[in-house]
């Protein structure tokens, strides 16, 4: 998969990446609740706010439209990307259709209000990559920081989560994926805080796809795990990348 398909189709490790966001987010929020201060951040995904989010071969964008949901309050921006352009326009009809029917499903002119000051007013943008390209990196970077209004002597972009759904399809993409993650969350390391890269997957890697990844992250110096692994029951799995400190 993935060579041959289209961005138009829904992965299935999407919808487990999405139930994967919303649960991890139920949980923190019942935990926080409790006034337990030791069980505040049950997550290590989360510990931080999440101000700006990265998804990469994005398709149709549902992980995003749900990150918008579950992390409006924090959010600064969130970056929707996929090497085909029409998946992208696909991407923006989804978003805008979402934001249309929360409003109108919204049961008060409080809720309405909200819709258009918190989740709709999230800069959302819409941007071709390929992975591991530079030129293609620095335009999205231009783009960011003069829709931000960003200065030139700002530090270079980056964001606290990165997203991915059934990205490694084959031993070729996992070197130019992981150098685009390194990039996405390089200042953020260098600060301290650690951004994220939370992969699902939907089918398990061959041997030599899951020895190219520990190659590719020990020459990044990324430490992967796995938050989650049913790809035995329902076939899917969650990992989490992030820098070793």
């Amino acid at each position: 998969p993935g060579a041959v398909q289209s961005g138009h189709y829904l992965w299935p490790a999407s919808t487990a990446l999405c139930e994967y966001l919303i649960s991890t987010c139920k949980n923190k929020r019942e935990e926080t609740t409790t006034g337990d201060d030791d069980d505040k951040h049950i997550s290590p995904s989360f510990e931080l706010p999440v101000k700006s989010i990265l998804e990469l071969g994005a398709g149709t964008a549902l992980t995003s439209l749900v990150s918008i949901q579950l992390f409006h309050k924090t959010l600064e921006f969130v970056v929707v990307t996929d090497h085909d352009p029409t998946a992208l326009e696909r991407a923006r009809d989804n978003y805008e259709t979402t934001m249309m029917e929360l409003y109108d499903q919204a049961a008060s002119e409080e809720e309405k209000e909200a819709v258009i000051n918190e989740v709709a007013s999230v800069l959302v943008e819409f941007i071709p990559l390929k992975w591991g390209q530079t030129r293609q990196w620095k335009n999205l970077e231009r783009t960011i920081k003069s829709d931000h209004n960003f200065l030139k002597t700002d530090p270079p972009v980056t964001f606290d989560l990165v997203l991915g759904s059934d990205l490694v399809y084959c031993v070729e993409v996992v070197e130019p994926l992981l150098r685009t993650v390194e990039r996405a969350m390089e200042k953020t390391v260098k600060c301290g805080s650690g951004g994220r890269f939370i992969l699902s997957q939907s089918f398990a890697y061959d041997s030599e796809t899951e020895k190219e990844i520990d190659r590719v992250c020990e020459k990044l110096k990324l430490q992967r795990r796995v938050l989650v692994d049913r790809l035995s029951e329902d076939g899917s799995k969650i990992l989490e990348f992030r820098f070793v400190l």
